[in-house]
């Protein structure tokens, strides 16, 4: 799987904006300021990846940490790989250790870990990427639609590294450590 491009797309799934996905993230939020400026309606800024033949196999959501970089430029960010077990198991309780091969990594969603002086913890973090994982209102991947995350899904908090720094296995009530067997 390779990054293909970036892209800015409103809540109908049209492309606003693309460039390579080596653009940076700073030209990428210059670009969302200026459209989401034009319109009222929500933009999102997505990183397509895409297996060997083109096809769209993940799409990162950067909207966050893009609006973050425009308010301070040194904001830190963690990376949270959001993992759906397939097919869905939502009474599955052995949470602490959970077969890889029943799971689908789905998206990935960065958002600001510090920023201003001020970090945000784990939980937090869990908490703001499973409320952006949800279809109440609307489709929460438009790129690629999928169930809401729910229980006994996983969300993997990446940082600075290919490493995990954190596993958690969404729980009846919040989250549980886990790891992948």
């Amino acid at each position: 799987m390779k990054a293909d491009s970036l892209a800015i797309i409103d809540e109908n799934n049209q492309t606003q904006w693309v460039q390579s996905a080596s653009t940076t993230l700073s030209v990428a939020a210059s670009a969302l300021a200026a459209l989401q400026a034009q319109t009222s309606q929500p933009l999102l800024l997505v990183r397509s990846f895409t297996d060997k033949d083109g096809k769209e196999e993940l799409v990162e959501y950067l909207t966050e940490a893009a609006t973050a970089l425009t308010r301070d430029p040194h904001a830190e960010f963690a990376t949270i790989e959001v993992w759906h077990a397939d097919p869905p198991d939502f009474m599955y309780d052995n949470l602490s250790e959970v077969q890889r091969s029943r799971y689908k990594k789905v998206a990935l969603v960065t958002i600001p870990r510090r920023i201003g002086g001020s970090e945000v913890g784990d939980e937090a973090l869990l908490d703001d990427v499973y409320s952006r994982t949800q279809n109440i209102e609307s489709a929460w991947n438009p790129p690629k639609p999928c169930r809401s995350t729910s229980q006994g899904d996983v969300l993997v908090i990446r940082e600075g590294s290919e490493w995990a720094t954190a596993m958690h296995a969404v729980s009846r009530v919040g989250f549980t450590g886990c790891r992948f067997v």
